[in-house]
């Protein structure tokens, strides 16, 4: 069985180095990078298990817009997403993000790294899974 890819996106290379060693261990395969020309091209042809999105990337507001791209996209819905950003409640008040909905989830930086496995894990439990499609 393969195991499930996710892509992480943020501004911060040692951040995305040690996001990598992190899931790498948890057994996921990962592309890690920032955002920029063919982000969204690249989520749809890979069609990752979960996306990991800093929201306050190097145009403030590039990583809230990728996100609302990949929600309004066929192909790119039906992929979970977490929001990361230092203060997760600056970003759902800004963005107008509600907690009712289940999606996206947010979560703060920097990481507690086995918190974000934890919620990593959570999205993509089988019984999940099975009730998004």
């Amino acid at each position: 069985m393969e195991k499930p890819l996710v892509v992480v996106l943020d501004h911060n290379s040692r951040l995305l180095q040690q996001a990598d060693l992190v899931l790498r261990l948890e057994e996921f395969r990962t592309i890690c990078g920032s955002i920029g020309d063919g982000t969204e091209q690249l989520v749809r042809d890979e069609q990752p298990a979960l996306v990991i999105i800093d929201v306050w990337l190097e145009d403030r507001l590039a990583g809230w817009r990728l996100f609302q791209a990949l929600q309004s996209d066929e192909a790119t819905a039906r992929i979970p997403v977490v929001l990361t950003f230092e203060d997760p409640t600056r970003v759902e008040r800004e963005c107008g993000l509600r907690r009712d909905d289940g999606r996206p989830v947010v979560v703060k930086k920097p990481y507690d790294w086995d918190l974000l496995i934890g919620v990593v894990q959570a999205l993509l439990r089988p019984d999940r899974t099975a009730n998004q499609t």
